[in-house]
């Protein structure tokens, strides 16, 4: 029965309606928190007061070896010792950069300001903030990354002020010349790593002037670390796909350094407004007071509440491949809402996924034993659509495994990522055929099983984008009860919308390679609210047909 007509637009356009309704919801949801001023509490955390810092920092830009460079590590480091009363040292240091293709060798000189305030216990592994304090040449750096060093300050001006203990030692590493390559950061633990007792780093850093503190990228074993941040931040917000594709993208921060040498931590940015990045306009004109709010209350729920065993030990040496730190297993994380922060282990992703497999093969035994029913399918409908699931969950599973395997989402081995394009395009080609086959109603939910089934084991980290969503879709081609189809259909759609527009949004500002990956999930929501829409029309219809014989019974 075809769905065409006015009563398709009009279920429709309701749909889109409600769906952009849930999405602003969402997105309100998902907003830094108002600056406090200057006179909020000392024990609290205010963007007013990191301001004052940021106006000192931002008079001049500051790159490497640059005059204004040199007095704003004079500057920090009198804030650190004279009214933070931490252990206080500037750490000069070099680093040699060969060669490579056309790019010359190199000699840089840094100067890095070091802090640390003790701790109730020293032998405990301790934490490390790290905030670059240079700027790019052509502009004063007020987000990047002047927000992040001022509210270092205030941070811990603040828990000073609140009277906490802390467990163990508080380091703050000032990098020098992370525009240039990460240079500062490396040189310093190159050379006076080893000495540290740290535990865990929390990198703060910015890709635009604007927006809520995303945490998006951990490496090592983080899951204590991501419980803590999930269960004390204000707004923990978080994705676990981030961390799969900054692990794809040459777009490095001095996190990038702490990776390398197999720690644990959390990275975190705001990306809004990323326009003003690297440019001129990166100045306190154009810096949301807001975002420097949110990183900052989200510094001190990370210095208040971290135990030295959330950690794991600096290791001073790259992780091999056969090494378990390489590769941890991690959670599967996201914000169905701001403040909420879903966490399970990658165990229940394979659990999702053989269900929505036992899912997908229940729907072709029932289409396989209707097949001689009026409203069933003919005998060789249920074996064509067990081809374009078979071939749906395949090209997901080829696809998503190669960017695994090593390709990068753009770049990368050339040869890696044209068969990821390949097979992901020819899974989406699969289900463009199930549509024209068998309309609307069954290839997005044939589409999203399949591909959660294949991202349940390939790619768990992102596999919530579309096993959620799938769930519900799957229970509507199960169920008989017309009511219970369209309320499934309906929730399939808006469980897919909340998941995916918000952190979509932000993923593509953090990684705008990212941008394939985020059209075929958004092409596949799309598909579902159109499927939720004609699943209503066709119950509509199939109500309509009793009366409509009867009448012409009558007649």
């Amino acid at each position: 029965m075809p769905v065409t007509g006015v009563n398709f637009r009009t279920r429709l356009a309701l749909m889109l309606a409600l769906h952009g309704l849930v999405g602003w919801l969402v997105w309100l949801s998902w907003q830094p928190p108002a600056p406090l001023p200057a006179t909020a509490p000392a024990s609290a955390f205010s963007a007013m007061r990191a301001l004052a810092h940021i106006e000192v920092l931002t008079r001049d830009p500051r790159p490497n070896n640059s005059p204004a460079a040199e007095r704003a590590r004079a500057y920090l480091a009198g804030i650190l010792a004279d009214e933070l009363g931490m252990e206080v040292r500037l750490v000069p240091g070099v680093w040699r950069r060969s060669a490579h293709g056309d790019r010359p060798a190199r000699t840089f000189s840094v100067v890095n300001v070091h802090g640390r305030l003790p701790g109730a216990d020293p032998a405990a592994p301790g934490m490390l903030l790290v905030a670059h304090y240079d700027s790019a040449p052509d502009g004063v750096g007020a987000a990047d990354n002047a927000a992040a060093v001022a509210a270092v300050l205030e941070a811990i001006r603040a828990v000073r002020a609140a009277g906490v203990t802390l467990p163990a030692d508080l380091h703050v590493l000032f990098s020098d010349a992370e525009e240039l390559g990460l240079v500062g950061a490396a040189a310093f633990m190159r050379e006076h790593g080893r000495a540290l007792n740290v535990g865990a780093v929390f990198n703060f850093d910015a890709r635009g002037s604007g927006g809520p503190a995303f945490m998006h990228e951990s490496i090592g074993r983080a899951t204590p670390l991501l419980t803590a941040f999930a269960r004390h931040a204000p707004l923990p917000l978080a994705s676990s796909l981030g961390p799969f594709v900054a692990r794809h993208i040459p777009n490095d921060s001095d996190f990038t350094v702490f990776r390398i040498i197999g720690a644990t931590g959390l990275n975190f940015a705001f990306f809004d407004d990323p326009e003003n990045y690297h440019q001129p306009t990166d100045n306190i004109a154009h810096l949301d007071l807001r975002s420097v709010q949110h990183i900052g209350e989200t510094m001190v729920a990370l210095i208040r509440h971290f135990e030295p065993s959330q950690g794991t030990p600096i290791r001073f040496e790259p992780p091999r491949p056969s090494d378990e730190n390489a590769h941890p297993a991690s959670p599967v994380f996201f914000n169905p809402i701001g403040p909420v922060l879903v966490r399970y282990p990658e165990a229940v992703a394979h659990f999702l996924a053989m269900a929505l497999a036992l899912m997908l093969l229940a729907v072709l035994v029932r289409r396989w034993r209707n097949r001689d029913r009026r409203d069933g399918l003919p005998r060789r409908g249920a074996w064509t659509l067990l081809v374009p699931a078979l071939w749906l969950g395949g090209g997901f599973a080829i696809g998503f495994g190669a960017l695994r395997a090593g390709a990068s989402l753009m770049l990368g081995d050339p040869r890696l990522t044209a068969l990821a394009w390949f097979a992901i395009g020819s899974a989406l080609l699969a289900g463009a055929w199930l549509q024209q086959r068998f309309g609307p109603e069954p290839a997005p939910a044939v589409t999203m099983a399949a591909a959660g089934v294949a991202l349940g084991f390939v790619l768990p980290a992102g596999s919530y984008f579309v096993q959620w969503p799938a769930l519900p879709a799957a229970f509507a081609m199960l169920s008989t009860s017309p009511v219970a189809r369209r309320v499934l259909a309906i929730a399939a759609s808006l469980i897919g919308a909340i998941l995916f527009a918000p952190a979509a949004y932000y993923l593509f500002l953090a990684q705008p390679a990212s941008l394939p990956v985020l059209t075929a999930i958004a092409a596949a929501q799309g598909a579902l609210i159109a499927a939720a829409a004609a699943t209503g029309c066709r119950l509509s219809e199939a109500a309509r047909a009793p009366a409509q014989a009867a009448r012409s019974e009558s007649a």
